[in-house]
């Protein structure tokens, strides 16, 4: 398994509004950690998801630095998101599960 390669596709449908395909990468008890909210399940996660893309015309997320933790399953990757005008820069933690699903996304505001 290519932990670069899901996580770059992540941050691809995360930029498309793609819910269909996030619906896919997603495990059914994912937890969603940033600096404003925390949601727990895939429903409440991907609700969170459609409130931020129906606020946002554009969005776009450049992965700046990316590294991996196979031992953990996990990428730890500094962002910069762009939600229209605005510019977020981010350190994202992306945790898989034995299927390869993301069961936990945890995101900090630098």
């Amino acid at each position: 398994m290519n932990l670069k390669k899901k996580a770059l596709n992540y941050f691809k449908l995360f930029s498309s509004k793609d819910l269909d395909g996030l619906i896919n990468v997603f495990d059914q008890k994912i937890l969603l950690k940033d600096w404003l909210i925390e949601k727990k399940g895939i429903n409440n996660v991907l609700k969170v998801n459609k409130t931020t893309f129906k606020k946002f015309k554009k969005i776009s997320v450049k992965v700046e630095d990316i590294y991996i933790n196979t031992k953990k399953k996990s990428v730890a990757c500094k962002i910069i998101i762009k939600l229209d005008r605005v510019k977020l820069n981010v350190i994202d933690l992306i945790y898989f599960n034995k299927k390869n699903k993301i069961y936990k996304l945890e995101a900090y505001k630098l």
